[in-house]
């Protein structure tokens, strides 16, 4: 027996259809643009990974054009190679090892300061890059320290009063001298050597008030310049009653002022603060100075060597004067700095043929 749907009913079931239909055709449309969206998404990737096989291939063809680099193979002792450098992943960088697992294993084992070496062959490109020379840090600190030393040195022997100097070196008044003047720096050192020693001593620098003439030879009588060159001073030099307070004569000319015709005198260091070819060291430098040379010369030393040159003669304070008239004589003048500078010993002079001929005192 069939049942008769109302018509109410059936409108509402066309319209409920209708309904699921639109539903239905939005989410197709949704999910059809999500597909086409991956799609696009994945082309893209596609595309990219594309290209990067393009760049790997340009990069292995430019790598196959550059000239082959032939690999040797060479035994190396791994324990010698650690024993002297311990990073030994950055030596072996890029180089295949070819051994068996034992044998590596029984390497890790072993101590690297052992006798008993282990062999591999080792096959790879071995490039070897000069590395630039470096000093040692022990040599840089010695170095450094030897420097701190002289200066300090240096600023003791020019501060320190006399009494108190004497007592740094272990010296007294008598004892031996030696005398370095420096145009340039305006200074006069003093050293000593005290009785149980075979080297001098810095003892004092004293500053020059005043010297004339500038660099170079005194040359003539008259030309007002102060003289450069090896010379000694005798007892007979000395004069207590000097209208500078004190003074002794240095000794122009020697021989080799001679030889070359040089001519001059009364060439002394002195008191005062006046200067026309005289080194003026003032009064309370004099003092000191003239007791030194005095006494040393009354207590047995024959004479003292008062050496002078131009500046402090290091070859690169040389080699800036290489273009002046008188750097041949620096140079022979410069031997004396030298000798004395290594050994702290008074270099022997003698003047052969116009020249100045130094040797070391031994």
């Amino acid at each position: 027996m069939q049942t008769s749907v109302p018509d109410s009913k059936k409108i509402v079931y066309t319209h409920n259809s209708a309904k699921h239909t639109s539903e239905s055709s939005i989410v197709s449309q949704y999910v059809r643009k999500s597909y086409t969206k991956i799609k696009r998404d994945e082309a893209l990737k596609r595309k990219a990974a594309l290209k990067k096989e393009q760049e790997l291939n340009n990069t292995k063809s430019i790598e196959l054009m550059k000239p082959h680099k032939k690999k040797r193979r060479v035994k190396i002792s791994i324990a010698s190679v650690m024993a002297k450098d311990k990073n030994i992943s950055t030596l072996f960088e890029g180089i295949d090892i070819e051994g068996s697992s034992s044998e590596k294993n029984e390497s890790k084992s072993t101590n690297v300061n052992s006798k008993d070496d282990e062999n591999y062959t080792i096959e790879g490109q071995l490039e070897v890059k000069k590395s630039p020379k470096r000093v040692k840090k022990s040599q840089k600190s010695k170095k450094n320290s030897a420097s701190l030393r002289e200066k300090s040195l240096w600023i003791k022997a020019k501060k320190e009063p006399l009494k108190i100097a004497l007592q740094r070196v272990g010296a007294k008044i008598g004892d031996s001298i030696y005398i370095r003047i420096f145009k340039k720096s305006s200074e006069l050192e003093v050293w000593i050597r005290p009785k149980k020693s075979e080297r001098y001593k810095l003892l004092k620098i004293y500053t020059i008030c005043k010297y004339s003439g500038g660099l170079g030879p005194k040359q003539r009588q008259g030309d007002k310049k102060s003289p450069e060159g090896f010379y000694s001073v005798y007892y007979s030099a000395l004069n207590p009653n000097s209208n500078f307070h004190l003074s002794f004569n240095l000794g122009f000319p020697n021989q080799y002022d001679k030889f070359h015709g040089y001519s001059g005198s009364y060439l002394m260091v002195h008191g005062k603060c006046a200067s026309i070819g005289c080194y003026a060291m003032g009064d309370k430098n004099i003092e000191d100075i003239y007791k030194l040379v005095e006494q040393a010369l009354l207590n047995g030393q024959l004479s003292v060597n008062v050496h002078i040159f131009p500046f402090r003669m290091g070859k690169t304070t040389l080699a800036h004067y290489r273009k002046s008239k008188w750097y041949s004589f620096w140079k022979s003048l410069k031997k004396g700095y030298d000798i004395f500078n290594s050994s702290h010993k008074v270099p022997n002079v003698d003047v052969i043929n116009g020249k100045y001929e130094v040797s070391v005192n031994r």
